[in-house]
């Protein structure tokens, strides 16, 4: 990527890798808005989140080893799904 003033783009020239992508071991975070579906979406997937998180922002992280996904508000542990990540 290269980056052409903000935000950051990618080039045209970019291939995107074939087959499957290893993901290491570790955590993933994401921050995101929950609006009034009550839903998150990861890679096209969805999980209903509890009505308390409408119109918050919350952090996910993905645990890559144990393949669950944690969600948080505000430092405070709110629920978890199960989630295989590739």
């Amino acid at each position: 990527m290269k980056k052409y003033g903000h935000p950051w783009h990618i080039l045209e020239d970019y291939q995107m890798p074939q087959g499957e992508v290893e993901i290491e071991e570790g955590q993933i975070y994401i921050i995101c808005f929950i609006r009034s579906d009550l839903k998150f979406n990861l890679f096209g997937v969805s999980f209903p989140v509890p009505e308390k998180l409408m119109y918050h922002f919350v952090m996910e992280v993905i645990l890559t080893a144990e393949h669950k996904l944690k969600i948080f508000k505000e430092q405070n542990f709110i629920t978890e799904f199960s989630c295989k990540i590739l």
